[in-house]
């Protein structure tokens, strides 16, 4: 497996929203979510109730895109991941456990709240930054294209 470059790895990691979009087979839908990144797994995970659209989608479809953007004003600020990957409810014990471990250091208030938790098994991402370079791309694999 590829090592994801460490400017995207920054990114991900400094980030906190992410927009995920599924789709029904008819319709496409995205949602924005609270993710955490998992380096060592290359996952995003995200806490949500199995009732919503875009849940009810991923169980059907598991195959998603989505984007992990700043709101900078200036142009030369910008920043943003564009990626796709396969998403699933975490289901068994141990990593569920783990994962909310790991998503409630992050975000501790959302103890407060029972939900269920999701992953995102990174498979491409495309980093853009304007800070590096104007138009500056950088792109990642999980397998070899």
């Amino acid at each position: 497996m590829t090592i994801i470059p460490a400017l995207i790895e920054a990114f991900l990691m400094e980030c906190h929203v992410m927009s995920i979009a599924t789709c029904d087979g008819r319709e496409p839908w995205a949602a924005s979510v609270f993710y955490a990144y998992d380096p060592d797994t290359r996952t995003l995970l995200f806490v949500g109730s199995p009732s919503t659209r875009h849940a009810v989608e991923i169980m059907n479809r598991p195959r998603v895109a989505g984007t992990i953007a700043g709101q900078p004003r200036a142009v030369q600020e910008i920043q943003g991941v564009q990626f796709s990957g396969i998403c699933a409810l975490i289901a068994d014990e141990l990593g569920e456990r783990a994962a909310f471990e790991q998503f409630y250091q992050r975000f501790p208030e959302a103890k407060a709240r029972p939900a269920k938790i999701w992953s995102v098994e990174l498979d491409y991402l495309k980093f853009i930054s304007n800070i590096e370079q104007f138009g500056k791309k950088i792109t990642w694999s999980r397998h070899e294209r």
